[in-house]
């Protein structure tokens, strides 16, 4: 199937530019994005094809063969020419499926470097215990590793470990892991299945410094996507919660909630509660917020101002 992402002006409450790519399917936030010197544009349909944007005018550099059947991350270098994308290379049923997996070690992972201005693939190797992966300013690979009740980060050709932590009591444990653009910073939704688990908790780290800058064992919700703005200073993150699980009505209602926070305290932002989102996306500077929701609609927010600009329906795209 085909999909399609809208340019928006906000001002003027109408999309400015259409663009034809892959479809992204749900929780879309981590395979549609910049590049962080804002010159790229690169959608990922979660499965093998990667679109390449040239921006602002959003003309389609090229389409990109992945060498995997489920793309689970992609992150780009500070100038949009590289790309390293993790996922695995038999089929799993979808995105979310195969990310659960590859967390909990049961299937190997693959890392790829793709060359974005030829579509020449760089390097590929099996990673077994990879889930995400960022490049740093200096165009160094970081990996965060999941390993029994450790996480890990490492870098470089000889996978150096700058960062680990081990989780006690925490055996079932599957993190949604976020790097910052540069690396330097890593968010995590870190919950445990057993019942004398602790909390669920979402934390920040600050990886050169090896010091964690918040903890909150109260952000609410299964959080099912995270991610900072392009300059690192704000992060957003998605929560889903089932009203049945929590009321034990007869219907099941999945109701959602976006968070931003300041990505060095961990103070709420702005916090929008309504149908389950889906997506997200937030601008360089963190100062605007958009939501589309299940239900087919966009919303834009002012972060600083805590309100809505404007909401509007969302047609359906046909293949």
């Amino acid at each position: 199937a085909a999909g399609a992402f809208k340019r928006w002006k906000v001002a003027l409450e109408r999309p400015i530019r259409t663009v034809r790519a892959p479809d992204p399917g749900n929780f879309a936030s981590s395979r549609i994005q910049f590049s962080p010197d804002g010159s790229r544009l690169v959608a990922n349909n979660g499965r093998s094809k990667l679109s390449v944007h040239g921006w602002p005018k959003a003309d389609l550099l090229r389409t990109i063969e992945l060498p995997m059947r489920t793309t689970i991350d992609v992150s780009l270098s500070r100038d949009g020419r590289m790309a390293v994308a993790t996922g695995i290379i038999r089929a799993t049923g979808g995105v979310k499926s195969a990310a659960s997996l590859a967390v909990k070690g049961i299937v190997p992972t693959t890392l790829a470097g793709i060359d974005l201005d030829t579509g020449e693939k760089l390097f590929e190797e099996e990673q077994k215990s990879a889930v995400r992966s960022a490049i740093t300013s200096q165009g160094v690979t970081r990996i965060l590793r999941k390993e029994g009740k450790m996480l890990r980060v490492t870098e470089g050709d000889d996978d150096h470990v700058i960062w680990s932590k081990t989780f006690e009591g925490q055996a079932g444990m599957e993190p949604i892991g976020a790097f910052d653009p540069q690396g330097t910073r890593l968010a995590m939704w870190v919950s445990g299945f057993l019942p004398n688990s602790p909390n669920p908790s979402l934390q920040v780290w600050d990886l050169q410094e090896n010091r964690q800058l918040f903890i909150d064992q109260n952000a609410g919700g299964n959080i099912s996507a995270a991610f900072f703005s392009l300059d690192s200073g704000t992060l957003v993150t998605i929560h889903t919660d089932n009203v049945l699980a929590r009321f034990g009505q007869s219907t099941a209602e999945v109701i959602g909630t976006v968070c931003v926070r300041d990505a060095q305290s961990g103070e709420i932002k702005l916090k929008v509660d309504g149908p389950q989102a889906i997506d997200a996306a937030v601008t360089s500077d963190g100062d605007l917020l958009a939501i589309q929701f299940s239900d087919r609609h966009l919303e834009v927010w002012s972060v600083a101002e805590s309100e809505m600009l404007f909401a509007h329906d969302l047609p359906k795209v046909e293949s």
